[in-house]
């Protein structure tokens, strides 16, 4: 009898201890980042709200959910026994398809792998119009323009995915684009995929396991070579070493997957004798202070220097399968100015700071939705800047006049510093590159928009990037997204032969007295 008592006292204070130990030992703060997961954990919800007691149900269930007591054990042995028992994968962002290979998963991975998400004829006219001129803006520029997709996983290990998954069209949305692109827009446009496949018996191109999506060094350089190959048939004359001549070292590459279970596979290091001649220069992008990503140069933002200064410049923009090409292609121009696909809006500022021999878009496959919505914001982007606003929005605007103190300063046009309300252009630039700052001081913030006046014609400028300088001098952190940039046709500003700027508030209602420039070539 006395045995049961025990029993019973036992049962319930383990009951009790596992009912309140994951509790108290939880994260009470919450908000960490979680590696494995690749995303932010949830935060303790707020219980007092503008001076009230709140509960929010939903937000308390995502913070136990995320930061209970004994979560990373549990996840851990969650993903020993998934991996192990039933060859399956714990983590939500992969599928375990045969002999073990992971691949990144999203639905609209399996779209594109089923074939369920063909583009509409409107859809494809309008991608290409977009891309059309980003094509043409780069031609005027000088330089060449050239279109590159990089396939997924599934793209080219098809046989190593889940049979889950069933294939309902054979004609893929990239085989689509693609080709809409080249014979409705005349784009120069490739995929890498056939190169990919057919170096498959070389070894792994891809990574099949510590790396659930992207291509390892291998492949990446049999892309580069690709790539190369299409730029010489441009007329393009920038030397590569082929693979067959490089020295390609194999080793093994491992990680810890979910917390759980150590993964590992055969990597490869390429090396060519020409990387030797490169050098980073990370300073280079303290020139492009508009850049997304500029805060963080050593992921992605990337800038070389060859010895050879005889070859060709490549201006690349892509994702992070550029980081398989960060030594690659520098081996073969003079300079090589990597960007992430985040900043593709702005590409027309960037070539108006600095002139490029050829520019490369790069788009990973399963983000194509994405990049056409940056192909839209730089087309916009391109068009805002060549074309007039219609309408006078300035009729009948009144003119604050309370605006004694600095409002406004345009900085830079061409990369020369404007002084004494002059700037100077580029007679041989077809369009000039202006940036500046402006202010909405009655109102204490940032302005509403920066119209610049032409010959009579209105050009609305690209306002709200970060100047951390204009804050800090005036020792306000409103004013921190109080930059812009323009970029207008270098022939009408020498016509003109002065410019206005003109600063609307933010609530639009009024505008500050415009800033007479006088315009002088170089």
């Amino acid at each position: 009898m006395r045995f049961h008592k025990v029993l019973n006292v036992l049962l319930v204070a383990a009951f009790l201890a596992a009912m309140t130990v994951p509790l108290l030992t939880a994260d009470f703060e919450g908000g960490k980042i979680s590696v494995d997961e690749n995303r932010y954990l949830a935060m303790f919800p707020q219980l007092r709200t503008e001076g009230k007691w709140t509960f929010d149900a939903a937000q308390f269930n995502s913070w136990i959910n995320d930061n209970i007591g004994g979560r990373a054990l549990a996840t851990k042995a969650d993903t020993l026994i998934d991996y192990h028992a039933f060859g399956l994968s714990s983590k939500y962002d992969t599928l375990i398809g045969k002999d073990g290979w992971m691949y990144y998963y999203t639905e609209d991975i399996l779209d594109d792998y089923s074939g369920t998400n063909l583009l509409a004829e409107e859809k494809l006219e309008a991608v290409a119009q977009d891309v059309a001129t980003v094509a043409e803006f780069v031609d005027e520029q000088g330089a060449q323009f050239l279109f590159v997709i990089a396939p997924d996983k599934k793209t080219v290990y098809p046989e190593k995915y889940t049979e889950m998954v069933n294939v309902l069209s054979e004609t893929k949305r990239t085989q689509q684009l693609l080709g809409y692109l080249r014979e409705h827009a005349g784009i120069r446009a490739i995929t890498l995929e056939d190169a990919l496949v057919s170096a498959k018996e070389k070894g792994d191109v891809y990574s099949p396991r510590v790396d659930n999506a992207h291509w390892n060094m291998l492949g990446g350089y049999i892309g580069y070579e690709r790539i190369m190959q299409e730029l010489k048939d441009m007329g393009v004359e920038a030397p590569w070493t082929p693979l067959e001549e490089c020295t390609v070292t194999e080793y093994t590459d491992q990680a810890l997957f979910n917390s759980g279970v150590w993964i590992s596979e055969t990597a490869y290091s390429v090396y060519s004798e020409r990387r030797d001649a490169i050098a980073l220069m990370p300073e280079k992008l303290d020139a492009f202070p508009f850049l997304s990503f500029n805060k963080n140069p050593d992921t992605y933002k990337k800038y070389y220097e060859n010895a050879d200064e005889s070859l060709p410049s490549l201006l690349y923009v892509g994702d992070s399968y550029s980081v398989a090409m960060f030594e690659a292609l520098p081996q073969s121009f003079s300079k090589t100015m990597f960007l992430h696909s985040a900043d593709l809006p702005v590409l027309a500022d960037v070539l108006q700071k600095e002139q490029f021999d050829v520019v490369i878009i790069e788009s990973a496959e399963r983000m194509l939705d994405y990049e056409f919505s940056l192909f839209d914001a730089c087309a916009t982007r391109i068009k805002q800047s060549a074309n007039a606003l219609s309408g006078d929005v300035l009729e009948g605007m009144e003119i604050a006049v309370d605006a004694e103190w600095g409002y406004q300063y345009l900085d830079y046009c061409d990369d020369v510093i404007a002084s004494e309300g002059t700037i100077w252009v580029q007679a041989g630039n077809t369009r000039s590159y202006m940036e500046g700052w402006a202010l909405d001081p009655l109102a204490g913030s940032v302005a509403g928009r920066v119209i610049i006046e032409v010959g009579g014609e209105l050009f609305e400028a690209e306002y709200g990037k970060e100047r951390d300088s204009v804050a800090a001098y005036f020792q306000n952190d409103a004013y921190l997204c109080s930059g812009y940039t323009a970029i207008l046709d270098t022939q009408k500003l020498i016509d003109a032969g002065q410019i206005a700027v003109h600063v609307i508030s933010q609530d639009g209602t009024y505008q500050y007295p415009p800033a007479v420039y006088t315009v002088k070539t170089a």
